[in-house]
């Protein structure tokens, strides 16, 4: 499994040895999903938020299944699985729609990005005359200030990219 997956295979020891190798097994099969994001999710994520005294034990398999799910159809990104777990461990008979709108964190279509982008890069037309690519970073912050946890941070920084460079050459 380690080689079909590209994983260290001491990482997918320690996946048995937490038990987690069916629920691995099965997100994996049924989901079109990285499975290192999740072998890191059951073994990394887990663990941090027992350290920060959550109830991961109230966080059952089929908790995890359906937030894997949601991630594999784009109703969340990855980036809010931290703060998901964390609330199904306050609230675990919360249903997973619930607690993904009140954490306000759904996904948003890569055309909402651009909208958010586009505003953005008007706004700040002169920081990009004066800075030209080093705009990217200060620009790069606000759009992760509306977008972190809603979409992919490689799919924002591509949509960054591309319109600033179509801003320089304009």
């Amino acid at each position: 499994m380690s080689k079909k997956h590209k994983l260290d295979p001491k990482r997918v020891e320690q996946l048995i040895l937490d038990g987690f190798l069916g629920l691995f097994t099965h997100v994996v099969g049924t989901h079109d999903i990285n499975p290192a994001l999740v072998l890191n999710t059951l073994l990394d994520t887990l663990t941090a938020l027992a350290r920060d005294e959550i109830d991961v034990d109230a966080i059952t398999d089929q908790h995890l299944a359906d937030l894997f799910g949601a991630i594999a159809k784009n109703e969340v990104s990855k980036e809010a699985i931290d703060n998901i777990l964390r609330e199904i461990g306050r609230n675990p008979v919360l249903p997973l729609k619930e607690i993904i709108k009140g954490l306000k964190i759904s996904a948003m279509s890569v055309d909402e990005l651009r909208s958010i982008i586009d505003g953005l890069i008007k706004k700040n037309a002169n920081l990009i005359k004066e800075k030209g690519e080093r705009a990217f970073q200060p620009i790069m912050g606000d759009v992760m200030k509306e977008a972190r946890g809603k979409i992919d941070g490689k799919i924002i920084a591509l949509e960054l990219r591309k319109a600033l460079d179509s801003a320089l050459k304009a």
